[in-house]
């Protein structure tokens, strides 16, 4: 038995390390419609955020003018608009947290950027003046169409590069900053891919992020990629949100007359941690085995597709698998 044991765990190993061998470059994943929206004077998304505890999703129009949300039931069909006095410069990336709707105002090549809060935001009502938060970068002017407001209240904004193949970075403000509207000094935190066009945070922490034709995890402490998806259709567009039950994120058009597509969260949906018993050193050890081979799988491909050394990236995998083969060998 424990022969025959072996004997599958190293077929499984020999075809895993085959799939490394032929390219780690991870599948195209398939996407199906959610719904179009309707009902809105919305042409040009900047952007979508989900409200889960009202069950609905917030949509502006990207540019400059009036501030203008639009609120949509599940459907994608308009709930209600909440207009604002304040005028926007170029409207990109949405964000709710905290019963409060951010919306980016960070587009364009620019020094400078806002965001700008509605809280508790009603449908099918005016307000005078939504709060104004002013960022600073501290190394010159950037472009920017993506924010996202991490778990424990810190805003980001997320830059594009300087040209279509060039990365990004993360900015984050101050973590006092959400709670006190004003002016603040960005700081940069970490890299981002390039071209990303929306980001939103998981319920579990994890932040996701998209461009034109992926979409990835990313940790929201080392802002390392975990995962890396691509999705086979809608080339381009730039919103991203959890759906309102969180098992998948919204994939939004670049024009609404195209319909917003479900995908699989990379890496899969986490469950909260729930207290359990303890398990059994052997039942421990083949988790930990499995568990080591599904992370490096994961960094490979994330590292292959930011462009990392092959050979060093297949050298460091293949050790980490040997490791789990002696661990379910013992099995």
């Amino acid at each position: 038995m424990r022969s025959q044991g072996r004997g599958r765990a190293a077929r499984w190993v020999a075809a895993l390390a085959a799939w490394l061998m032929i390219g780690a470059a991870a599948p195209a994943w398939a996407a199906d419609q959610a719904f179009t929206i309707t009902g809105t004077t919305v042409t040009d998304p900047a952007g979508l955020a989900t409200d889960a505890t009202a069950g609905r999703y917030w949509v502006a129009n990207g540019g400059s003018g009036r501030l203008t949300v639009s609120a949509l039931n599940a459907n994608g069909a308009l709930f209600g608009t909440v207009h604002s006095s304040d005028q926007t410069t170029d409207l990109e990336g949405l964000a709710f947290h905290g019963n409060a709707l951010f919306i980016g105002d960070v587009g364009g090549d620019r020094s400078q950027v806002m965001l700008w809060r509605i809280y508790g935001p009603v449908p099918r009502t005016v307000i005078h003046q939504a709060d104004r938060y002013v960022l600073s970068y501290p190394d010159g002017r950037h472009r920017a169409s993506a924010i996202f407001i991490t778990n424990d209240g810190r805003l980001h904004v997320v830059t594009r590069g300087r040209t279509a193949t060039a990365s990004g970075a993360i900015y984050a403000a101050p973590a006092a900053a959400i709670g006190t509207p004003g002016s603040a000094l960005l700081q940069k935190v970490g890299d981002a891919p390039a071209g990303v066009t929306d980001a939103t945070v998981l319920a579990d922490g994890r932040v996701a992020l998209r461009t034109g034709t992926d979409v990835m995890t990313v940790d929201a402490s080392s802002y390392r990629v975990l995962q890396r998806d691509r999705v086979a259709t809608q080339s381009t567009g730039g919103a991203l949100t959890p759906t309102i039950d969180g098992t998948k994120l919204l994939w939004g058009p670049e024009k609404v007359t195209s319909p917003v597509l479900a995908v699989d969260v990379p890496g899969g949906v986490q469950a909260t941690p729930r207290a359990s018993a303890a398990p059994t050193a052997e039942g421990t050890s083949a988790a930990d085995a499995a568990q080591s081979v599904q992370r490096t799988v994961a960094s490979v491909v994330s590292a292959l597709s930011e462009g990392g050394n092959v050979l060093a990236l297949l050298g460091a995998a293949a050790v980490a698998i040997v490791g789990a083969v002696v661990v379910l060998g013992k099995r």
